[in-house]
Order: structure tokens, then C-alpha cells, then sequence
């Protein structure tokens, strides 16, 4: 009886073993459900993807064999809506006319799987233009509602900021450069300028306004306009694209460069973000975490906005992982990896994160950092899918709560520019895509977890360049914001 019982015993932990084994292979992430969008800027490709690794949808967006993409994407907070911009030539096939493109806004909704809203910027052959969602792009330029969208534009020397309201397909206000109301809006810094969107909420709308075309700026000037009074007048919470906001609260996190506080002397290629702060609406930005040897990027909320995530890199490279802290500063966990975090969102119970492999096939993972074990789980893989290097730009809970329109009210009515029909050529047709089951793929090699605070230690200059663009990523190469 006894010899019976640990065989009934021995064969029951097998068939756990066995599950828990076949359960990992399956892509299931640790904690409580949530769903996320992918983009793939080539060929402008959507997937979105649950905690357990099943694909709910894949689709490319419209647009035809004459249009080019912007390089980002903004999905809405409730994640139905996708807005981005096409840079489309109007000229009719065989055209002499001179080369140039108008740059137009789409807003697609993704339960009727059409464009429902439209904006367009015309322009002159040989415009410098350039659009925000390219610079920098979150679920924050939908207001709250999810009802509008605000998409900065530029062309040459001029600038201009539109907030197209989606059920009535039509633009709801407006802030050019040669308003009056942006007449006291001065920068530090002068050239092909765009107003970066960082927040839309109420009737306030906080923008930093990005000189293009250049190696990037530790910090940059930032604005507020209330569409519905008009005035714009200079930002006291968002100064670096480095940031994220909690949208239930509106709790801001940033990290920038301030050598006031201890850092590594100036020996990093072009800027240290040594300083995070944590702001709460009605105070003032704090500084809550400092690293003197090290450049931080991408700070996010995790946990359901419970603590703070932020990437950390040394000056050449050698060193890159990120850092979990608490709210207050205190730090709770670091961990050294081998890939470098290519994009990175919070969840309820930590944060899903992605990098890419050598051909660019990109890997999404996700760390639950309630359990004291800190699981990494593998959620799903691009190689089964068209294009690479695919990055997050939304993740919410498994069942999203759909929100009536809300109406934005107190807004003059604006002129708007009358816009000729666009020749619009065949859309593209992607073929259907064959989804192989996810390949088994190690897990990243990482260090173990520092079980104390990481200590200052002794940097060398020169190796491998680093430099940030406006979303905070750290890329190695120059490129401009």
C-alpha cells in the first residue's frame, strides 16, 4: 500500500511538472490579464497580443502604394482607436509636376476596421515637414474620453497643433505659429520646430516643443494651451520626452540631465539623464532617484502605477538593464541584461517589455513583480509576422471599459483651410498571414538581481556612442529627436 501511494504520488507531481513545463511553452504570462498593441513601422503592421500569448488581431494600415508612414503610431486609451500619419503624394501616376506631400492625419477604428476621421496639411514642393507622432507618441494625445486626438504638424519654419474631434470628423481647435495666442510662446532654441503632444486631458493639452532634425536635447521647453480659453502659457511639469503619466491620477515621472545633482563629469557622449522626478497634480516635481554613474531612459509606471520602472545604461554601453524603485525613491530591484529593452509598458502586475533579435525579430516578455520571485515570463515573437522591430504603443486590462464620446465644449469655432479631393491610388493589399506556432526562445541571459542598491563605480570614456531621441530610447548611432 505504502509503495502504492508514493507512485500515486510521483506520477501526480509529473503531471504538474509536465503542465507547468507545457504551460511556459505556451507563452502565459504570470498575474492577471491584459492585452497589447504592437507596431512594426515597416510595413506600418498592427498585432495585438494577450497576457497568454494568443494573437486577437493583425492588420495593416491603410494606406496606398504612393503614401509613405510616419514612423509612430498613438492608440487610444480605451485601445480602439489607431491615429497616425501618412505622408501621401497627390500627384496623379506619371505627374510632371514637382515632387512633394501633404501630410494627413488618419484615425482608424479598429471595431469597424475603417478610417473614421481625417485630417490634412497640404504642402509646397520641397516643405521640410515633419509630424509629431514620428518624435514621440503615447496613449496620453487621445483625450480622455477617447473621443479626440491631438497631432502636432511642422513645415519649414511654421508649426501648428490640431485637435481633430473623431465622431464629427472634424477639426475642434487649433494653435498655429502665427497665432496671437502663440505669440508669447518663446523657446531657447530656434529652427524646424514641432509641438510634441505629452497630455490631453480636460481642456489642456501639455506639449514640448521639439527642434527636429537635430542629435536631441537633454531638455526641451514645454507649454500648456486650454483650447477652450485659448492662451498658452509655460509648462512646470513636463520638460524631456523621457517621462510617462499615470492617466487615472496624473502623476508625472521624467528623467533628464541636472549636473547640480552627483553625476559622471561630463564624460558621456552627449548627456547624462541622471535625475528622475515624481510630480503629483497640485505640487511640484521632486527629485526621487539620482544615478551619478549612469543615464537613465524610459522611465514608466508599473504595477498598475504601484511603482516605477526606469532603463539605465553606462556611458559605453557595456552596462544596460533597469531599475525598479518605489515612488518615493526607494529602490527595490536592479537587473543587468544582455539585450537592451527596446520598449517597455506597466501591467497590473508588473510590466511587459520587448527586444529584438539579430535579423530584427522581435521578442515580447513580461515580469510579474508582485511575487517576490519576480517571474519572466515569454508572452510571444514576431517571426511568424510581417516586418521587424515591433514596439509597444499600448497595453491595457483584458476587458476595456468602452466610454461614451464626451463632446469638447467652449471651443470657438476655427476656419479651416478647404483641402482639394486627394488621388487616392488602390490600397495595398496584404495576403493573409500564415501564424506558426511561437518558436521556443531562450530566456534573456540576464545577471542575478542585485540584492543591494547599485554602488558608483569607475567610468572610461570612449567605446560605443549613445545618444537619446524624444521617446528616451537609447540608440547607437546619432539620429535626430
Amino acid at each position: 500500500m505504502q509503495t502504492g501511494k508514493r507512485l500515486f504520488f510521483t506520477l501526480v507531481a509529473l503531471v504538474l511538472m509536465f503542465g507547468a513545463i507545457a504551460g511556459g511553452a505556451a507563452g502565459q504570462a504570470t498575474g492577471a490579464p491584459w492585452q497589447a498593441w504592437l507596431f512594426a513601422p515597416d510595413p506600418g503592421y498592427m498585432v495585438k497580443v494577450a497576457s497568454d500569448g494568443t494573437v486577437l488581431s493583425q492588420f495593416a494600415l491603410p494606406r496606398t502604394t504612393r503614401d509613405t508612414l510616419s514612423n509612430g503610431v498613438a492608440v487610444s486609451r480605451d485601445g480602439r482607436y489607431i491615429a497616425y500619419v501618412i505622408y501621401h503624394d497627390p500627384r496623379p501616376s506619371g505627374s510632371p509636376d514637382p515632387y512633394r506631400v501633404d501630410l494627413s492625419l488618419q484615425v482608424y477604428d479598429t471595431t469597424v476596421n475603417s478610417i473614421v476621421a481625417s485630417y490634412t496639411r497640404p504642402t509646397n514642393p520641397g516643405d521640410y515637414v515633419s509630424d509629431s507622432l514620428s518624435l514621440g507618441s503615447s496613449p496620453m494625445v487621445f483625450h480622455q474620453s477617447n473621443s479626440a486626438v491631438a497631432v502636432g504638424f511642422g513645415v519649414n519654419d511654421t508649426w501648428e497643433l490640431v485637435v481633430l474631434d473623431i465622431p464629427s470628423n472634424s477639426v475642434a481647435a487649433r494653435l498655429t505659429s502665427t497665432d496671437l495666442a502663440a505669440h508669447g510662446l518663446s523657446t531657447s532654441y530656434s529652427g524646424f520646430l514641432n509641438p510634441v503632444v505629452q497630455s490631453f486631458s480636460g481642456s489642456t493639452i501639455d506639449f514640448l516643443m521639439i527642434l527636429v532634425g537635430t542629435g536631441g536635447a537633454d531638455k526641451y521647453d514645454g507649454f500648456t494651451w486650454n483650447i477652450a480659453m485659448g492662451p498658452v502659457a509655460t509648462s512646470t511639469v513636463y520638460h524631456t520626452p523621457a517621462n510617462d503619466t499615470w492617466p487615472t491620477t496624473g502623476e508625472v515621472i521624467e528623467a533628464y540631465q541636472d549636473f547640480s545633482w552627483p553625476n559622471a563629469g561630463g564624460t558621456f557622449p552627449f548627456f547624462q539623464k541622471n535625475i528622475l522626478t515624481y510630480y503629483t497634480p497640485g505640487g511640484s516635481p521632486t527629485v526621487i532617484y539620482n544615478t551619478p554613474s549612469q543615464s537613465m531612459s524610459m522611465p514608466i509606471f508599473i504595477q498598475n502605477g504601484e511603482r516605477i520602472g526606469v532603463l539605465y545604461s553606462n556611458e559605453d554601453g557595456t552596462d544596460i538593464g533597469w531599475h525598479l524603485i518605489e515612488k518615493d525613491g526607494t529602490w527595490f530591484s536592479s537587473r543587468s541584461a544582455s539585450q537592451r529593452v527596446s520598449s517597455w509598458m506597466g501591467t497590473p502586475d508588473g510590466f511587459t517589455y520587448t527586444f529584438t533579435g539579430p535579423g530584427g525579430d522581435t521578442f515580447l516578455w513580461h515580469l510579474n513583480t508582485r511575487l517576490s520571485s519576480m517571474p519572466d515570463d515569454r508572452v510571444w515573437d514576431s517571426t511568424a509576422y510581417p516586418g521587424d522591430y515591433y514596439r509597444l504603443v499600448w497595453v491595457g486590462a483584458a476587458a476595456t471599459l468602452t466610454i461614451p464620446p464626451i463632446a469638447i465644449t467652449s471651443v470657438a469655432p476655427i476656419p479651416v483651410v478647404t483641402v482639394p479631393p486627394i488621388v487616392v491610388e488602390p490600397i495595398v493589399t496584404v495576403p493573409p498571414i500564415v501564424v506558426q506556432p511561437i518558436a521556443t526562445i531562450p530566456p534573456i541571459n540576464v545577471l542575478p538581481i542585485n540584492p543591494n542598491p547599485p554602488q558608483q563605480g569607475t567610468l572610461t570614456v570612449g567605446g560605443q556612442a549613445q545618444i537619446y531621441t524624444t521617446e528616451g530610447d537609447t540608440l547607437n548611432m546619432r539620429s535626430g529627436p
